[in-house]
């Protein structure tokens, strides 16, 4: 009779500590996937924000290089046309960076005044084929930020992120579309270090305006 009730009671207390074993493993288990998914969120938030405010520094600052342009060059509708293109883009970042609560760069207004002043510059001394030729680096800077952030942003699986995708889009094709047909190519630095290369002035103003682009929106990212 006792052994039969010490039975008893062992397996009792064999199931009751399987159960709380059980219960023990769901709870971490549902521990780890709420951190891992509250991770996931914070690192697609981050990435957004990062996204956002290198596009809020690169449509203000190519504003600002054409309204320093204008300036000097009070008569010529492209670059009026092209700054409002700037201004009607700078909107649709202004917009997103509200909604998703983004705060903008700190370098936003050292960009604004460098580029303003760049703008003056070639508007002021530069002929119509460097001017074009500046522009071009410009924009080719712009396309290549905008693509390299829709493959990031594709391959890091954000959630949400259909509004920023189709902004992206936006910003990349109206660049592209509006790259100088008349520029010759932009070199890379294996053009400039080799000795048989037959580089223009006006290919050095793009290749200079290229990277000096590339380099302000990528400290952008994260100040």
């Amino acid at each position: 009779m006792r052994t039969a009730l010490r039975g008893l009671c062992w397996r009792e207390l064999n199931s009751a500590l399987v159960e709380q074993s059980n219960s023990t493993r769901e709870r971490i288990a549902s521990s780890y996937f709420s951190t891992t998914s509250s991770n996931h969120e914070t690192d697609s938030k981050d990435i957004i924000d990062a996204c956002l405010r290198v596009d809020h520094v690169s449509v203000q600052a190519v504003a600002s290089f054409f309204k320093g342009m204008a300036m000097t060059r009070r008569h010529a509708p492209d670059i009026q046309s092209a700054l409002e293109v700037e201004q009607q883009l700078k909107e649709n970042v202004s917009d997103l960076m509200h909604a998703s609560s983004s705060r903008p760069s700190l370098l936003q207004p050292v960009t604004q005044v460098c580029f303003g002043a760049a703008g003056l510059l070639v508007g002021a001394t530069a002929r119509a084929t460097e001017r074009d030729s500046v522009v071009a680096g410009i924009y080719d800077a712009l396309v290549d930020v905008y693509t390299d952030q829709l493959r990031e942003i594709r391959e890091s699986g954000t959630k949400d992120d259909t509004k920023i995708r189709v902004l992206l889009r936006k910003l990349r094709d109206v660049h592209e579309s509006s790259l100088p047909d008349s520029t010759l190519p932009i070199p890379d630095v294996v053009s400039l270090s080799s000795s048989d290369s037959h580089i223009q002035p006006s290919q050095y103003a793009s290749l200079l305006a290229k990277e000096a682009t590339l380099r302000v929106l990528h400290l952008s990212k994260t100040l």
